[in-house]
């Protein structure tokens, strides 16, 4: 069944996005996330969306989709532990020093590939399967025929598509303008997002990288008809207006093609929307990409100024307006200089109304209208959800002059004792009485969930089952952090580099080759390296890894004796679990390039 995935900058955000119809959300917590610029969740506000989730049926995907340092591990590895004790449903990654960690640590956990790692072949998907990926989202530069192939070629993994919402100028994971320009990385989710700038050249000036807003709208169904798992809305930065409106359009598609949606797409214009285009959906060079004059939200075109009196102007609308709602127009239609201001006064006429306001468009003019009132959303209240706490079986022993505690975790068997001296029953039923309290423990990560006891017909103090159930807590939580320290002190305290994995060179062999990152005819291009390499066997091919699809073709290459390989730039090796994942997969990489020039 496929899935309408919706962005969760914030906790109302999702909460709001489920309401609309989305099957799932995915979001970032306050690091890691290629959104650091959102609300973000903490981890109780994850632990309470999951809860939610799963009565609702409904999925959260948690990303992780940014370059991973070194000095960055402990966190990692402390934030996938708490992760995967609320079984969350998925984490999208974009490091595959990650992969590796989530792979050795916590085999349970769905690894989904972001968008950011670019993957956009057959080959790179395919590659990802044979890892253990169990979703990948792909790039946003595809046609559909590109995507039609992909998924032909890999029937068994789930794939993803964006299918609304911002598009960045560049592909998606390869864009270096910010970090080159200001040393903000957009893959350590820090994007100044340098597109949207106003740039002059020679003398002619406009907002020359800013991409419309991706709208897919009804093609979506093309996608459904082809087997695509999942449909993905961007928009993590946004308000939970956008997110309720925009996947509540999705939904009706998807649910009820032959709706009108005409009022949805209005409702979606009015919270947030550049001009919109289906990007590359139908062709590859893409089809009224860029909107050189304007660059933000742009609104809904509700009407003409028909008259100007001294400080108010007459707008001739079907569109019901009110108080605090926020216009716009262009002083002098000039798209370079937007007049934005909210409605204090109005009067209402028969097919216009009369606005009031210290700035005055001309006649003839277009008013857009940027924001409305009527579809503000009341806040969530975050107190009346209960966190998610991770199920605890354990087994109760008593004993003449001792209660002992057997449970499982982490793969580790252990043992909780208490001196208490059990007493003959009193026709209760210790049981219930046991996992009504043992349930009283909101704060912990865990709760016991189901008690087996090997004598029902005993009786214990009231006083003395709360102390056993609060020092077995207390006990709990000790073994959870220990668990936790040892494998973070196995992963950071470990005295091995990245230069102890491979070295880093600023300059690289004149010799060495630069993989394109962004093939789409894959196997053509890889055959045709490797009759370059069998016919010039005297010729040394030093081969730099920039996508993830490379890996799968130079397996097979380096059977080759004249054959060795380089981690180019944009395999984001910054941390020494990243170079173990390529370290394993190839056995000749020679060193990482820290070249300031990256290849085209």
């Amino acid at each position: 069944m496929c899935k309408l995935i919706s962005p969760a900058g914030d906790f109302s955000s999702a909460i709001y996005a489920f309401q609309a119809g989305a099957d799932a959300v995915y979001l970032g917590l306050k690091n890691f996330s290629a959104r650091k610029s959102a609300i973000n969740f903490s981890f109780e506000q994850a632990q309470k969306l999951k809860k939610y989730a799963l009565e609702n049926k409904k999925n959260i995907y948690i990303a992780i989709n940014t370059i991973i340092k070194d000095n960055e591990l402990d966190e990692l590895y402390n934030t996938l532990y708490l992760l995967n004790k609320i079984q969350v449903d998925a984490i999208i990654i974009q490091d595959m020093g990650v992969f590796e960690i989530i792979k050795t640590y916590f085999p349970n956990l769905n690894i989904h590939a972001s968008t950011q790692m670019a993957v956009h072949n057959s080959s790179g998907v395919k590659f990802l399967k044979q890892l253990g990926f169990k979703q990948v989202v792909l790039a946003r530069e595809l046609t559909f025929e590109q995507i039609k192939k992909i998924r032909q070629d890999n029937p068994d993994i789930g794939l993803e598509v964006f299918v609304h919402g911002a598009l960045c100028y560049s592909v998606s994971g390869l864009c270096l303008a910010s970090e080159i320009l200001l040393n903000r990385s957009g893959n350590r989710g820090e994007c100044a997002q340098v597109c949207r700038n106003f740039y002059e050249l020679n003398n002619k000036k406009g907002y020359y990288f800013s991409c419309n807003d991706l709208a897919l709208e009804k093609n979506i169904l093309k996608l459904k008809n082809i087997g695509i798992d999942g449909f993905k809305i961007e928009g993590r930065m946004k308000s939970p207006e956008y997110t309720f409106h925009t996947t509540k359009l999705y939904k009706t598609i998807l649910t009820s093609p032959k709706s009108d949606i005409s009022k949805l797409k209005d409702n979606i214009k009015l919270c947030f929307s550049r001009n919109q285009t289906i990007g590359y959906f139908e062709n590859p060079h893409a089809e009224n990409l860029i909107d050189n004059e304007f660059s933000t939200h742009h609104g809904l075109e509700i009407g003409t100024v028909i008259n100007i009196t001294k400080d108010s102007f007459i707008l001739k609308t079907k569109h019901k307006l009110q108080l605090r709602d926020g216009l716009m127009f262009f002083v002098d239609n000039n798209k370079f200089n937007a007049y934005k201001f909210s409605i204090k006064k109005i009067i209402q006429k028969k097919d216009s109304v009369e606005i009031f306001c210290h700035k005055l468009p001309k006649k003839n003019q277009i008013i857009y209208q940027v924001s409305s009132h009527a579809l503000d959303l009341p806040l969530i209240n975050e107190n009346k959800f209960i966190p998610y706490q991770a199920p605890l079986a354990i087994k109760i022993i008593a004993e003449k002059n001792l209660i002992k505690i057997e449970f499982n975790l982490d793969s580790e068997a252990h043992e909780f004792c208490a001196d208490i001296h059990p007493q003959a029953a009193k026709k209760e039923n210790i049981i219930k009485i046991l996992e009504n309290l043992f349930a009283q423990s909101n704060k912990n990560l865990i709760q016991v969930n189901k008690i087996n006891i090997n004598d029902p017909d005993i009786f214990i103090q009231p006083s003395l089952l709360k102390k056993l159930k609060n020092d077995f807590y207390v006990y709990l939580n000790k073994i959870i952090e220990k668990n936790s320290k040892i494998c973070r002190d196995v992963i950071c305290l470990s005295s091995t580099t990245i230069e102890d994995y491979v070295p880093a060179k600023n300059d690289i062999p004149k010799n060495s080759i630069s993989l394109p990152p962004i093939i789409f005819e894959e196997d053509t291009f890889f055959k045709n390296l490797e009759k370059q390499i069998t016919q010039n066997k005297n010729q040394k091919f030093i081969l730099g890894i920039n996508n993830i699809h490379h890996v799968y073709f130079l397996k097979k290459l380096q059977k080759f004796e004249n054959t060795c390989f380089f981690l180019d730039t944009f395999t984001y090796t910054d941390n020494k679990f990243a170079i173990s994942f390529y370290k394993k997969q190839l056995d000749k990489i020679l060193f990482i390039s820290k070249n300031p020039n990256p290849p085209l």
